[in-house]
């Protein structure tokens, strides 16, 4: 079995921060659409009405974080199982 992917995250040559998100198209297509949309919004609401969502829009972005840490942590679990399986099969049989 091939386990060059195993050594390459071993020794640190595939990290997650070498993924550029920022320029990624469907982003910035998103990104684009949420200014509209939050521009649109401001228009509409009262500063009272504004101030509200402001902090219904940070209970949301703290909990998309929260999950994101939770998904992460999941997902190097995982990889860490399968990992830590792959380099002892051998001693298994």
């Amino acid at each position: 079995m091939n386990k060059k992917a195993i050594y390459d995250l071993y020794y640190g040559n595939i990290t997650p921060c070498d993924i550029n998100l920022k320029n990624h198209p469907k982003l910035i297509e998103l990104n684009q659409e949420m200014l509209k949309l939050m521009n649109q919004i401001e228009n509409i609401l009262g500063e009272k009405n504004l101030y509200i969502f402001d902090n219904y829009n940070d209970i949301i972005n703290k909990q998309y974080t929260q999950l994101q840490c939770i998904s992460f942590q999941d997902g190097f679990k995982l990889g860490l199982k399968l990992a830590v399986e792959a380099l002892y099969e051998d001693e298994k049989r």
